[in-house]
């Protein structure tokens, strides 16, 4: 009976070695996952607070962390004009605490939008579903669901996406861009910066002071 009691008390504690061992490897590995309410609150407020006239619906398309703070790509639009986005620089505290503006795709299906920030180039972008072909006069359909982007200091991203919630991808250090891809579930191309031709807009981030 004593034998058998150790053999199970050797048992437990293996187990919970274990446990303890697995747990702290996954929790090094995750990401920080962010409060999503209190990001939309973040959000509401710098459109309150830039746009206090913009009625429109608000809509958050991608969140990544970036070290201790969060980028937020977002659009608001009041009904009036050429759409655009806005890249929101969230801080822990989840006060914004800086923007940029992108643009968004006419003809094309997607666009690319480039800040550089502490040491980083940050691309972000929204995507359509459909793209205009010079060579048959019309716009024709297109389904992206990944980017593969290559960069001149040897990094190459590849991450998967959906044409509802756009892009953001970060590569360290700064950096150009020298391939831009976008792939369907087939690994089949669908567009590409040679098509595109530029990207869409280089910006700084704006600072805002925390009130």
């Amino acid at each position: 009976m004593r034998k058998l009691t150790l053999i199970l008390i050797s048992l437990l504690l293996c187990l919970s070695l274990a446990s303890c061992k697995n747990n702290s490897l996954t929790t090094a590995g995750l990401d920080r996952k962010p409060n999503e309410q209190s990001i939309k609150e973040a959000v509401s407020k710098y459109y309150l607070a830039k746009e206090p006239k913009n009625k429109g619906e608000l809509k958050i398309y991608n969140i990544k962390s970036l070290n201790d703070k969060y980028l937020v790509l977002a659009e608001k639009y009041s009904g009036d004009g050429h759409r655009f986005t806005n890249l929101l620089l969230i801080d822990e505290k989840y006060n914004t605490i800086a923007w940029t503006s992108g643009e968004t795709p006419i003809s094309m299906c997607f666009s690319i939008n480039k800040v550089d920030y502490d040491g980083n180039t940050i691309l972000f972008g929204t995507f359509n579903n459909s793209k205009w072909d010079p060579k048959q006069d019309k716009k024709i359909p297109v389904e992206i669901n990944k980017i593969d982007i290559k960069f001149d200091n040897n990094q190459n991203i590849k991450e998967d996406v959906s044409i509802e919630n756009g892009y953001i991808v970060v590569s360290k250090p700064i950096s150009k861009v020298e391939e831009f891809n976008l792939y369907n579930e087939k690994n089949e191309l669908q567009s590409s910066l040679e098509e595109l031709g530029n990207i869409s807009s280089e910006s700084q981030f704006n600072e805002l002071k925390v009130k």
